[in-house]
């Protein structure tokens, strides 16, 4: 399956991505519920931040956000989260395209990047990405700190 991943732009949200969250609603996943209003409140326009979105055709069939990390009181700490791929366009390689475009926004920005997941095929994911498993909070379980200040 051929897909282009893209950094939405703009501030109003593509329709056709209400087909994407519907799915992810069908699938019980949990974060769906916030991700619309928080887009609506203040979309993730800024530099470091960005919704990306896997498309087949006109369609979005994948989705990942990079954003300030508003679970904490740094402004140096970032977020990847809303990460959804539609079932018909899994194991097609686009997760791993996204958190790599996502990322390589976040790095603009971001000294440390934060995520949570309690799925292990997507814990490796992101260990091959630099995250490394933390026990900081409830809400963390892993940490990644930017290229820049590793050194």
């Amino acid at each position: 399956m051929s897909f282009r991943v893209i950094r939405w732009s703009e501030a109003t949200l593509p329709a056709e991505l209400a087909t994407l969250l519907v799915e992810a609603d069908a699938a019980g996943v949990e974060w769906l519920s916030s991700f619309t209003p928080e887009w609506h409140r203040r979309p993730f326009l800024e530099i470091g931040e960005g919704l990306f979105l896997a498309f087949v055709g006109a369609v979005p069939v994948a989705m990942a956000v990079i954003s300030k990390d508003g679970l904490v009181d740094d402004p140096d700490a970032g977020r990847l989260r809303y990460i959804f791929v539609r079932e018909m366009a899994r194991r097609q390689g686009m997760a791993e395209e996204l958190v790599r475009a996502a990322l390589a926004e976040s790095d603009k920005r971001w000294r440390r990047v934060t995520l949570h997941t309690d799925n292990p095929v997507a814990a490796s994911l992101y260990v091959r990405y630099g995250f490394r498993a933390s026990i900081e909070s409830a809400r963390v379980t892993h940490v990644r700190h930017s290229p820049a200040s590793r050194q």
